[in-house]
């Protein structure tokens, strides 16, 4: 299924109803993962399956020990420095890679971020870090992003935000970047084992913030692959759908 909506909101409810309905015997909310590019555009979902009385957990165990290593380290410099000066500084050997990552989407999603922006949205968006580990049996909707879902797998899984300037990057301008853009989309895609949802949003807002948004790129190669959910669909199996999408992205094979 590949959908678009008027604005993030609608994206988010839509989903939760689609998770409600995913949700059936034999197939626990732990069945179930929203992945999304950038932490982000995980925030709309969380308000809606908070709403929607859904039961979730934000990302793997190990990302409270990352998220820790973020915090200690951003605030020890200038909380009124422009966030990507600040990353740029700290891009040394025996910085977590996860720093570089999360403060390079936060300052895609507001260019004019500064590093006290920048915390407060870490704390807000995915906590402080100082919560326990997640029990990995915990019955719950998995949110995640692209990179922290790599190597797992749930029977359904939900992609938000694919919009163009996140899925690819805005500033992956050359072939090469645009291939590990689109290698990044195949490995979310491929995290799904039976049931795939794909959306974008027309409207984004963050704070007092909204800008307009137009489709990612990559997903007419999705919508081009599959018949999943469409009139008159034939009795293609989802396995073979994944196969004819490997087909559509040599790049990323």
């Amino acid at each position: 299924r590949v959908t678009g909506f008027d604005d993030d909101t609608d994206e988010a409810n839509a989903v939760a109803r689609w998770l409600r309905l995913m949700h059936r015997p034999g197939r626990p909310w732990s069945h179930l993962a929203v992945l999304a590019r950038t932490n982000a555009r995980l925030t709309p979902v969380v308000d809606a399956l908070g709403r929607a009385g859904i039961p979730y957990r934000l990302g793997p165990s190990r990302a409270g020990t990352e998220i820790r290593e973020v915090i200690g380290l951003l605030r020890a410099g200038p909380l009124g420095r422009p966030l990507r000066s600040a990353v740029a500084d700290l891009s040394i050997p025996g910085i977590p890679p996860v720093l570089a990552r999360l403060a390079d989407e936060h300052a895609v999603e507001d260019p004019g971020a500064t590093v006290g922006g920048f915390l407060t949205w870490l704390t807000a968006t995915v906590g402080d870090g100082a919560s326990s580990e997640v029990d990995p049996d915990a019955n719950s909707v998995e949110l995640s992003t692209f990179h922290r879902a790599k190597g797992l797998e749930w029977p359904a899984v939900a992609l938000v935000g694919l919009e163009d300037g996140l899925v690819p990057i805005s500033y992956a301008t050359t072939a090469v970047a645009r291939s590990e853009e689109r290698r990044l989309l195949y490995v979310a895609v491929t995290r799904a084992e039976e049931d795939l949802w794909c959306s974008w949003a027309a409207r984004r807002q963050a704070g007092d913030r909204s800008w307009s948004c137009k489709a990612s790129p990559f997903l007419a190669a999705i919508e081009a692959a599959g018949t999943i959910n469409r009139p008159g669909a034939g009795t293609e199996t989802f396995a073979a759908q994944i196969a004819s999408l490997r087909r559509l992205l040599p790049a990323a094979l």
